[in-house]
């Protein structure tokens, strides 16, 4: 729905660019650089409460939670 709204009216939006991709390499829409943005948001891993983590599930837990880590570690430094 965002993106039909960019082709039918003069809007912008922020949105990922794999969403948009085919459109940027088509040239039916550009990417606006802003300079002065550094775009950064909360991303939370969740699951659902009565279900158990697959292997690759659990180690992308894992994994998450040790990169948390090592940038908190960087960041108290």
């Amino acid at each position: 729905m965002i993106k039909a709204l960019l082709f039918t009216h003069r809007y912008i939006s922020f949105l990922p660019e794999d969403m948009v991709a085919a459109e940027l390499a088509a040239g039916s829409l550009v990417r606006l650089d802003i300079p002065w943005l550094v775009w950064q948001r909360e991303l939370y891993l969740t699951t659902r409460r009565d279900r158990t983590l697959s292997p690759a599930a659990q180690f992308m837990k894992t994994l998450a939670a040790d990169r948390a880590r090592a940038d908190f570690a960087r960041a108290a430094q």
